[in-house]
């Protein structure tokens, strides 16, 4: 750990991430809930299993090109801080308004509390089975806050391994990321040993009966909502780039790996399920995919116990791996005075070298997402408010990044992106920025719980402009009361 608390300055964290290191935390925080919850969803919204494949290979196209232009910005911008650095280098007045709202809309929060949520019902799943086979009427009636009552006690532990040193979270992480991809390994060729034929497991109608009916574009708006979701973790390591060992160059070497490695898995995974499961069956299950295709393959026992156990890990562990960017985010904005009390929340442990009072502000706001959303429709809520506005600063810090190519030729590049790539991200940010107010086509306002469609983005819309006053009193005012700061400066390196 470096630490300027001795000379006044504020206290950083020493580059302790290597390769490997590096690249399990991007494919350990995108392998996450995402592949083992939202195909069944995928698979309702396109309604046929050769167009759900295909949007997971347009996300992972789509995931690209966005990884592309991070790679510019990384190599520009050698220090933690992700999309709130970028933001702020960028866009320089209103001093500090973007960078600040995406500060204050808290995405990761969302993100770990959704994977809470997943391993709550992995975790019943391999315990009691699927929710038809449930029959005692009290958990009938309370299963859902009972899977989220195990999801906070994951929650717990995914923020309590982060304390106490840094070196062992990264290793944690790792091991996390190994025990993942081991699932989705066995998942994946399992699935092509059963298309091939060669086993007595039969094959679902699924691939045979091919495309269905045209696709609104709502439809592949929130199937690319929940698909890039899966893909997400690309970004994580860019929230932590100060830590990161020869941070120029192992930022490509991470992010490509880590990526491909993901993508090529989440494909077969997919081809995997859709080759097992029927339409029905994918619809009646939701969440629990993952789960349903392990007992139809292996069994009562390993398919319906082990698998699902499996699972619970894997999203356990992306929980984890979303915990230790976002407390890097809130060390960087406590350092510029985002947030209130900075000293306190930026402050790094003398001893165990990690942000103790960082990462507890942390678990206070996953614990409300997690607590909040009504039962039944807790993931997909998750999921929504996550996306929305993820998306829409991911197309801002990418605008961002074109905008500085022009104000800011001077600094050093040494990896540029082929910037129609950027255009593509921003074109499809923008898309799913605007189509979730859209109405439903079948004229369906309400969910079956009464929860309008356009709740997830209009949360998010309302915490966004909830801060803006909340920019103006906590910084802007602040920073012109003490003498105000040149707006016109230079981005620094």
């Amino acid at each position: 750990m470096e630490s300027g608390a001795s000379n006044g300055e504020p206290q950083t964290l020493g580059r302790s991430i290597g390769v490997l290191s590096g690249s399990a935390l991007v494919s350990g925080l995108m392998i996450g809930s995402g592949i083992f919850s939202t195909p069944g969803l995928t698979l309702m919204l396109m309604g046929s299993a050769p167009a759900t494949t295909l949007m997971w290979v347009l996300g992972a196209l789509i995931t690209f090109c966005g990884a592309a232009s991070y790679i510019e910005l990384g190599s520009m911008f050698t220090k933690s801080g992700g999309d709130q650095l970028y933001l702020d280098s960028a866009f320089r007045k209103p001093l500090g308004l973007i960078g600040f709202v995406f500060t204050f809309v808290c995405v990761e929060p969302a993100s770990i509390a959704a994977n809470a949520v997943v391993f709550g019902e992995y975790v019943f799943y391999a315990a009691l089975g699927p929710k038809a086979d449930i029959t005692n009427p009290y958990i009938i009636e309370h299963l859902g806050w009972l899977e989220r009552a195990v999801g906070l006690v994951g929650v717990t532990f995914a923020f309590g391994i982060q304390l106490f040193s840094v070196k062992w979270a990264l290793r944690a992480q790792t091991a996390f990321t190994w025990v993942k991809m081991m699932v989705l390994g066995l998942i994946s060729i399992t699935g092509l040993v059963v298309l091939s034929g060669v086993t007595s497991i039969p094959r679902s109608p699924l691939w045979a009966e091919g495309f269905k009916g045209p696709t609104s574009a709502q439809q592949v708006c929130s199937t690319l909502f929940r698909v890039l979701w899966a893909y997400d973790g690309f970004k994580s390591l860019f929230f932590c780039l100060g830590e990161l060992k020869n941070p120029r160059r192992n930022v490509i070497v991470c992010t490509a790996s880590g990526i491909g490695m993901v993508t090529v898995l989440y494909v077969l995974t997919i081809v995997s399920y859709f080759t097992v499961i029927s339409f029905d069956e994918a619809i009646a299950s939701q969440e629990v995919l993952a789960g349903l295709w392990g007992l139809k393959v292996f069994g009562s026992t390993f398919g319906q116990i082990i698998i699902p156990v499996a699972v619970a890990i894997s999203c356990l562990g992306s929980a984890a791996a979303a915990v230790f960017p976002f407390s890097r985010v809130i060390i960087e904005t406590a350092h510029i005075g985002y947030i209130p009390l900075g000293h306190l929340w930026g402050h790094i442990h003398p001893k165990w070298g990690t942000p103790v009072y960082g990462l507890l502000l942390g678990y206070v706001l996953t614990l409300v997402y997690l607590l909040a959303p009504p039962p039944g429709e807790a993931f997909g809520l998750l999921v929504d408010i996550v996306g929305y506005p993820n998306w829409m600063f991911t197309g801002l810090v990418l605008v961002g990044l074109i905008y500085l190519r022009y104000t800011a030729p001077g600094l050093e590049r040494p990896f540029r992106v082929w910037l129609p790539l950027t255009y593509v991200f921003i074109t499809v940010a923008i898309f799913l920025t605007v189509f979730p107010f859209v109405p439903p086509l079948d004229g369906h306002i309400l969910s079956k719980s009464g929860v309008p469609y356009f709740t997830a983005p209009l949360v998010a819309v309302f915490i966004m402009l909830l801060g803006i006053p909340t920019w103006y009193f906590q910084y802007y005012q602040k920073i012109q009361d003490a003498g105000g700061i040149v707006e016109d400066e230079k981005p620094t390196q």
